[in-house]
Formats: C-alpha cells, sequence, structure tokens
C-alpha cells in the first residue's frame, strides 16, 4: 500500500502515529480514488471474513449448547433413575425393617406371654412344693413324736419289766436262802411251814413240789411260744398267748435267759441258736 494511502487510513480509522504527525503531503486525485477503492473493498473483505467467523462461532457456540443441553438432560436422567432408585431401595430399606421390628415386637410379646407362663408355673409349683413341704414336715413331726412315744412306752415297759424281774429275784433270792437256812438249820422244815403258814398267813411258804412242777410246764410253754417265734416276741405278746398277765412271766423268762435257753435281745426272747449273734 503507499504510505500516501496508508496514512489516510489511518487518520480514517482514528489511529495516531508518527507518520500522521506530518501534515500529509499532496496526492493526485485517480490514485486518492483508487486508494478508497482499495479501502473500501480491503474492509468488505475483513467484514465479510469477520461475519464468517461469527457464523462459525455461532455455529459452534450453538453446537456446545445443544451438546450441553444433552449431556444435562442425559445427566439429570441419569441422576433421576438413581435417586428413584435410590428412593425404592430406600422404601423396601423401610419396609424391612418395619418388617423386622414387627417380627421383634412380636417375638418380644410371644416371649413375654411364655415367661408369664412360665413365671406362673414356677410360682404354682413353689407353692405346691412349700405345701408339700410343710405336709411332709408335718407327717415327719407326727412320725417322730409317734416314735418318741412309742419308744417312752418301751422304755417304761422295760423299765416296769426290770423292776419285777429284780422284785422277782429278791423274792426268789429271799425264798431260796430261807429255804436253805431252813433246811439246814431245821429238820422238820415242811412241818414248820405248814404251822407257820398256819398260824401267821402273812409269812411266805416254802414252794411245795407242785408249784416247782407249775414253774417249770410254765417254763416250757414258755420256751415253747418263743420257739414258734425265731424273729423274737415280746414279753407282752407270751403272756397274751398264755392268757396271763405278762408281769407273772418275767422270773421264768429271766431263768430260761440265765439257763441260757433263749436270749433277750431289745426286749425280744429269741430261741437259743448256735452261732446266732447278738443284735
Amino acid at each position: 500500500m503507499p504510505a500516501e494511502i496508508e496514512s489516510v487510513c489511518l487518520c480514517g480509522m482514528g489511529v495516531e502515529g508518527e507518520k500522521t504527525r506530518n501534515p500529509p503531503e499532496e496526492v493526485p486525485m485517480g490514485q486518492l480514488s483508487n486508494a478508497m477503492q482499495a479501502v473500501v473493498d480491503e474492509i468488505t473483505a475483513s467484514t465479510q471474513s469477520r461475519r464468517h467467523r461469527l457464523h462459525e462461532l455461532r455455529d459452534e457456540t450453538t453446537e456446545a449448547l445443544t451438546r450441553w443441553r444433552s449431556e444435562r438432560r442425559a445427566t439429570a436422567r441419569t441422576l433421576r433413575e438413581q435417586f428413584d432408585a435410590h428412593r425404592a431401595d430406600r422404601a423396601a430399606a423401610e419396609q424391612a425393617r418395619v418388617k423386622a421390628a414387627h417380627r421383634l415386637m412380636k417375638a418380644i410379646r410371644q416371649g413375654s406371654t411364655q415367661r408369664r407362663v412360665l413365671v406362673s408355673e414356677l410360682r404354682s409349683n413353689a407353692h405346691n412344693l412349700v405345701k408339700r413341704f410343710g405336709l411332709e414336715h408335718w407327717d415327719m413331726a407326727r412320725a417322730l413324736q409317734e416314735k418318741l412315744a412309742s419308744e417312752v412306752n418301751t422304755l417304761k415297759d422295760a423299765a416296769k419289766e426290770m423292776i419285777d424281774e429284780l422284785a422277782t429275784d429278791l423274792r426268789r433270792a429271799g425264798q431260796i436262802w430261807t429255804g436253805g437256812l431252813k433246811k439246814k438249820f431245821v429238820p422238820e422244815a415242811a412241818t414248820v411251814a405248814e404251822t407257820v403258814v398256819v398260824k401267821r398267813p402273812e409269812v411266805e411258804t416254802i414252794p411245795s413240789l407242785s408249784e416247782e412242777e407249775e414253774s417249770i410246764e410254765e417254763e416250757e410253754s414258755i420256751l415253747e411260744i418263743i420257739t414258734r417265734h425265731p424273729g423274737g416276741i415280746k414279753l407282752v405278746d407270751i403272756g397274751n398267748e398264755l392268757g396271763v398277765n405278762w408281769r407273772t412271766l418275767i422270773g421264768p423268762s429271766k431263768f430260761l435267759v440265765d439257763e441260757g435257753k433263749v436270749e433277750k435281745i431289745d426286749n425280744l426272747y429269741y430261741p437259743k441258736v448256735r452261732g446266732r449273734k447278738g443284735r
């Protein structure tokens, strides 16, 4: 481009330069017209180029905007689907949690009912046990009382039997001693005894032969009854079988024991058996 045209263009465009500071030189009119035409053509070409560039930028911007909108829709759809799936999962989890809570409450109610029944059964069993224990305790106390009463009666009978035996022994010892003295010092013992009996009835007489026979028969009867009862028999039962008072049998039974014909263990009389061990 000629310097004149460049200067004119710069001045026309408002651009200040060193060349514009100097006054322009005179240019012929023909050249100025051509220069102006060239500037106009250049401006037109630049304008068209800028317009074309603007169209391209608009198309690119529209395409980018369309693509962004499509991506945004896809992203929104994906997020909506994920949200719906999450909401469905959350609803299913909530339903499962509610069902689990209902099952738990049902189990708790059933367990409470079972525990209530169990507690009732335990209370009933405890009451029955206490009642049965009281009844058993009462029965045991009554049995113990009866046993103690029986033992007391047995001890009383044994004491009476011992006392009667002692009295019988004393009477028999007195009779034997008196009879021995009379046989030793008085030849006519029988006559004297009869005379004494006639004059003084309260004085005991020497047993006659018939009384001794009766005593022997009584001892044999006692021995026979004891022999029939190898498991032991009381003196009271022997008296019942003979039909006499058992106290009158204390002397003969003790005589049999002393002779070794029978055995006495704990108020029971046993037949003499070789090799028997005391209880």
